[in-house]
């Protein structure tokens, strides 16, 4: 059977996910969908609205064959080693193509610059490093040595490399060609609302809505939903009614996004399960950042030392941090005061999660443990650039499928190279990274929600038609 993989996200699975489903069946000709997908921590820094095994849910009762839960490290990282983790585990299920969808809609711009990154010519690691020297953040450091390489018209490289999903799909490139992964790309032009759109009066119409206006419209709705329930009782009908209308109407804006067949499940959700927010994390934050001070007796230059030990933090963000850090903080809130030229707001959300997560650079790091996205440059950047390299991954782990997927997995079992988990006991050392993210997230689903959800030795694989397997 040929495969083709998707990286996906389905935060929440949306008109875009199914014209993105089937655009990659119909370019790679392919018997069957795998998607690799995060977990309950997505790569904006951030936990996802709805829980992994929902989402996965989802996405096979709306046509993906097999989708597979990308590893916490991985998804809650730079573009990077996102996409280079996306990558290792669609080639540990054996797919023949893969297929994106990017603003550019052309593989072939998409792949001069991959060449460029994957190969990191001497020419071009010393027009970045030059670039660097100056005090160009790393986008932009790495957009002017690329350009000094000629490939194409400046103009159309500045476009591609401003478009956050071309810049993915350069990853996925790179990632391919620098690890010698036998898959074929596909690309498609994206439709509808941008990456990062909101809902505008010009755009309203959209056939296809952006991720990011979905999940605001979503925190709308609860949050009219929270002002009916405190105004239940108001003599004032008039006004009473007018709420009524004004939240039913922000739910059929969401609901027309949503294909039909998830939608029984997405409302099933809706303030009962999800949505689960930043915010969410505010508790555990404060209280991990307070330990840390505790530990060290509250000298501010030792805890930072202490943060530096986590991923993605370097000495500027640790002491921003600590030196900052003056009172309890909502995430937001704080992401912002720490802000600078020297950081993205994604990658210190990231960093932050990190914390949260215990995600330390220790040799079971995805990578030396620096984040070049987040590294301002110093006089150690050769040996960060010489050294920036990569492990493998060492399982891959079913979250849901259908008979298809359950057929595809049947006949590259045999040969695959890692374990392909189905079943959480006995593998919950490899799995503790994965298993302690989904408890945090599961723990604020209880405190918003005062709902248990089943734990990863729980919650089994869902097969659809039959639901999901049980105690595992």
């Amino acid at each position: 059977m040929k495969a083709v993989g998707l990286v996906t996200e389905y935060n929440p699975f949306h008109n875009g996910h199914m014209l993105h489903l089937q655009k990659s069946m119909e370019l790679s000709g392919a018997d069957v969908s795998v998607a690799v997908m995060s977990g309950d921590f997505v790569q904006r820094g951030e936990p996802a609205v709805m829980d992994k095994y929902t989402r996965a849910r989802i996405a096979v009762d709306c046509g993906v064959n097999l989708v597979v839960e990308l590893p916490v490290k991985f998804a809650l990282a730079n573009a990077e080693q996102f996409a280079t983790g996306a990558v290792f585990t669609l080639n540990a299920l054996g797919v023949d193509s893969m297929c994106f969808g990017s603003e550019s809609g052309s593989v072939r711009e998409l792949d001069y610059i991959a060449d460029v990154l994957a190969n990191e010519s001497d020419l071009y690691q010393l027009a970045l490093k030059k670039e660097l020297r100056s005090g160009a953040s790393f986008p932009l450091a790495r957009e002017n040595a690329i350009g000094t390489m000629n490939i194409m018209d400046r103009e159309l490289l500045h476009d591609i490399l401003s478009s956050p999903n071309n810049i993915l799909a350069i990853e996925y490139l790179k990632a391919a060609k620098r690890h010698a992964c036998p898959i074929t790309p596909y690309t498609f032009k994206r439709a509808g609302m941008g990456y990062n759109d909101l809902f505008t009066a010009q755009n309203a119409d959209s056939e296809y809505a952006s991720a990011e206006a979905l999940r605001n419209e979503i925190k709308r709705y609860c949050l009219a939903m929270e002002d009916l329930a405190s105004d239940i009782g108001n003599e004032d009908t008039d006004y009473y009614d007018s709420m009524i209308f004004e939240t039913n109407d922000i739910l059929q804006n969401i609901i027309k996004y949503i294909p039909e067949a998830a939608q029984d499940t997405f409302l099933g959700e809706m303030d009962k399960n999800m949505p689960v927010y930043k915010e969410d994390f505010n508790g555990v934050f404060n209280a991990k950042l307070k330990k840390i001070l505790r530990d060290c007796s509250y000298d501010r230059r030792k805890a930072a030392e202490v943060l530096l030990k986590y991923d993605g933090f370097n000495p500027n963000l640790a002491n921003r941090v600590m030196n900052k850090y003056d009172k309890y903080y909502d995430l937001d809130e704080f992401i912002d005061l720490l802000n600078d030229k020297s950081s993205t707001y994604t990658a210190i959300s990231r960093a932050l999660f990190k914390f949260i997560l215990g995600h330390k650079k220790n040799t079971r790091s995805l990578v030396d443990g620096t984040d070049i996205e987040n590294e301002a440059f110093d006089e150690d950047i050769e040996n960060m650039l010489d050294n920036y390299k990569y492990t493998d991954i060492s399982y891959v782990r079913i979250l849901a499928l259908d008979d298809k997927g359950m057929e595809y997995l049947g006949g590259i079992r045999k040969t695959a190279t890692v374990p392909f988990i189905t079943k959480t006991a006995g593998y919950g050392e490899v799995l503790s990274d994965d298993i302690y993210a989904s408890d945090l997230y599961n723990l604020a689903v209880w405190e918003v929600f005062e709902e248990t959800l089943p734990d990863e030795f729980h919650r089994g694989v869902y097969i659809k038609g039959k639901g999901f397997t049980g105690t595992v």
